[in-house]
């Protein structure tokens, strides 16, 4: 029966694209505004203004939440091209966000999907958990992906946080999204070797899914309100997993920001510049200077900065007597006036001596973040997961 069960299932979310030649339904991935208006429309706003041309078909669609859509031979390859022309896609092909797979992928959340939990920059549209759900589709997400995607999308709205700078800078910050919490090993979301890499499909649609959500829900559009000079592959998706099993110190991530050793949490920073730090060859204390050097602040700019730290040099450095809190303190040591207004020290990837430094957007003084809320239904989904994705980890 539970075989049967998959196999419809896998019909019903593939019907919508097969059994119709001519017509297939879809959902509107784009964010509304309290005033009622769609984001689109004050994106064409803009265009029309400034004479910008692409993307050439935005706001030019029906204002409705599903639409029907008129295709001539492949309806993947047709609707991946107008959601790009409308300005809905990052350049990638989407999953197109059909009812049936919309109404799966709410299975990963209890709340009701017309709930609104934030309104995201720059244009504010309201993230509703149907439109989160839309853009997960889109993305590439499955069910259990929602909830680490909900929580991301509320620290991003928090009040405290400056999510409008990194949406609309010239400059090339994206947004890194940090996983903590045993219900992270439960599903394929990568801790270890490549965690922020390609090869997993959790991180990387994970990642993904938050920037469809900035672009679609919140507007920012590249070339119109995203005004990066030089854009940044971070806006694919970045994504890392607190690799807890290797962790040396056993306190990870979340216990710095007051919550239980055991919660899932999910974090977010807006990062520019990446700085690679080999640890081999020098001392415990030589590496500290690089790392310090690294997150020096610019002109008085004071941003947070994030370090991700394999387990070997974790382990090396616990060897050595340090424990996060006496690494940032050896830090701001080191740089005084100049040093960062905050670092997070996250242990993450697989085996080996090279650390990354991420240097925050110059206006964020402290990385935001939100607890995971695992739905009723968390179990069987873990369950399915296993079955349809077998290397699950």
């Amino acid at each position: 029966m539970r075989s049967l069960r998959f196999l419809l299932t896998g019909a019903l979310l593939l019907w919508p694209l097969v059994a119709s030649a001519a017509e297939v339904e879809v959902c509107n991935p784009a964010g509304i505004r309290t005033d009622g208006h769609y984001v689109d429309f004050f994106i064409r706003q803009t265009m029309d203004k400034e004479q910008i041309q692409k993307p050439p078909l935005a706001n030019q669609f029906p204002q409705t939440d599903v639409e029907k859509i008129e295709v001539r031979e492949n309806a993947e390859t047709e609707i991946n091209r107008l959601f790009l022309m409308r300005g809905w896609g990052d350049g990638l092909p989407l999953i197109v966000p059909t009812p049936a797979r919309v109404e799966k992928m709410l299975e990963g959340t209890d709340y009701d999907p017309e709930e609104v939990i934030a309104r995201i920059k720059p244009l504010d549209g309201q993230a509703t958990i149907r439109k989160l759900a839309v853009n997960a589709v889109m993305a590439g997400c499955r069910p259990e992906h929602l909830p680490f995607l909900v929580a991301a999308v509320r620290a991003l709205a928090k009040e405290d946080f400056d999510s409008l700078g990194p949406s609309t800078t010239t400059g090339v910050e994206s947004l890194l999204t940090i996983v903590s919490g045993p219900a992270a090993s439960q599903i394929d979301l990568n801790a270890g070797t490549g965690t922020m890499g390609r090869g997993i499909h959790g991180n990387a649609a994970l990642g993904r899914a938050l920037n469809l959500v900035v672009q679609n829900i919140g507007g920012s559009v590249p070339g119109v309100t995203d005004m990066s000079n030089h854009g940044n592959p971070g806006e694919f998706g970045m994504c890392v997993v607190e690799n807890h099993d290797k962790d040396p110190w056993h306190s990870p991530l979340p216990m710095s920001m007051g919550y239980a050793e055991r919660a899932n949490v999910v974090t977010v920073a807006a990062v520019g510049s990446m700085k690679q730090v080999i640890f081999i060859g020098i001392t415990t204390e030589q590496l500290l200077d690089e790392v310090a050097k690294a997150m020096e602040s610019y002109k008085g700019r004071h941003q947070a900065c994030v370090w991700l730290t394999t387990p070997d040099t974790a382990q090396e450095l616990a060897k050595a007597g340090y424990t996060p809190d006496t690494l940032i303190q050896a830090i701001n040591k080191r740089l005084g006036a100049n040093a960062p207004s905050e670092v997070k020290i996250v242990v993450t990837g697989g085996p080996g001596e090279k650390n990354l430094v991420f240097d925050g957007w110059y206006a964020m003084k402290h990385v935001t973040h939100s607890e995971v809320e695992l739905p009723s239904m968390w179990d069987f989904l873990v369950e399915e997961a296993k079955n349809d994705i077998p290397s699950t980890r």
